[in-house]
């Protein structure tokens, strides 16, 4: 399984992945990352893919304090669901994968169609929020 992660190669603090970039360019990298989806899975034609969406820090406009977005169903996870949704994206996912996704976890899985083992959806549902937890604890979504 790959996890689709990435982060602007300018920040590299703890927050990293919460820190948000141009936003004008949102379309270019996730159109990247699909590409490099694609890249992949031609080297490893089982390979099933997963992503996140971290959630984002904002100032409290009221008192100035940091928050931070709640785990479930946050915006970077909307952009890239809304993403995948696209017509031509979808028509080459659907063609590959099985996907699930877990608003609760901001979190997308695109189980491979040639796997064996991805047939078991339910193992692989019941698994991945603790799989990206123990993983990636950086990605604070069990908070």
């Amino acid at each position: 399984m790959f996890i689709i992660k990435f982060y602007d190669k300018n920040h590299s603090g703890k927050n990293k992945y919460a820190v948000l970039t141009n936003q004008g360019d949102v379309r270019n990298i996730l159109m990247t990352n699909f590409n490099l989806l694609q890249i992949l899975l031609s080297e490893y034609p089982t390979a099933s893919f997963c992503f996140m969406g971290e959630r984002r820090y904002y100032k409290d406009k009221e008192h100035g304090q940091l928050l931070v977005e709640d785990a479930e169903n946050n915006i970077r996870y909307r952009v890239y669901k809304l993403f995948v949704q696209q017509e031509e994206i979808q028509n080459y996912l659907n063609a590959h994968f099985i996907q699930k996704y877990k608003d609760s976890i901001s979190g997308y899985l695109f189980l491979n169609r040639n796997n064996r083992l991805c047939t078991s959806l339910s193992l692989y549902e019941d698994n991945i929020r603790d799989m990206l937890g123990r993983e990636f604890p950086e990605i604070r979504f069990l908070d």
